[in-house]
């Protein structure tokens, strides 16, 4: 069972408003809410249907799932950071106003495992592992070649030093 997260963060949209389109897609499938989202006249529905979109993107770039065999198992909207605004009231009195925006996550899964998934965590494993292994090789090598410049001896400056030398010798 594979899970992938698609998050949207700064709507500029209430959270209250975005719930209202969220519920209708809980626990369907990826397809069936797409057209649902389509068909639905509302602001935050297009919004949805990109960030559906981008998580089914991921889930085939990644794990090589079809969008078909992917679930929406999970909307969380939250609200975001609030913009704090003030409207001019009469006498020269003002009040504040709160723009609010919203954090949509959505939690994508799929009924049948990946093989590529499997595959690609060995190959990070052992990848991983060369790696390492480089990187010692690496640093032995380097550790060696300090060794060498330490002992070579640097050429001395016969006569007088000159005035505003601008490198050491």
């Amino acid at each position: 069972m594979i899970t992938v997260k698609a998050k949207l963060n700064s709507l500029r949209i209430a959270p209250r408003k975005v719930r209202l389109v969220a519920g209708l897609i809980r626990r369907k499938p990826v397809i069936k809410a797409i057209n649902q989202l389509e068909a639905l006249a509302k602001k935050p529905a297009d919004t949805l249907v990109k960030l559906i979109n981008s998580g089914v993107a991921n889930a085939t770039n990644r794990y090589d799932v079809a969008a078909e065999d992917l679930v929406i198992s999970e909307v969380t909207v939250d609200e975001g950071v609030k913009l704090k605004r003030f409207k001019p009231k009469g006498f020269g009195r003002v009040s504040p106003l709160e723009k609010k925006t919203s954090r949509i996550t959505i939690t994508l899964t799929s009924k049948k495992g990946s093989v590529k998934a499997d595959s690609d965590k060995k190959e990070v494993k052992k990848a991983k592992e060369e790696d390492i292994k480089e990187v010692k090789t690496v640093k032995k090598e380097r550790r060696s070649d300090k060794a060498t410049e330490s002992k070579v001896a640097k050429p001395q400056v016969s006569g007088a030093k000159k005035i505003f030398q601008r490198k050491a010798i």
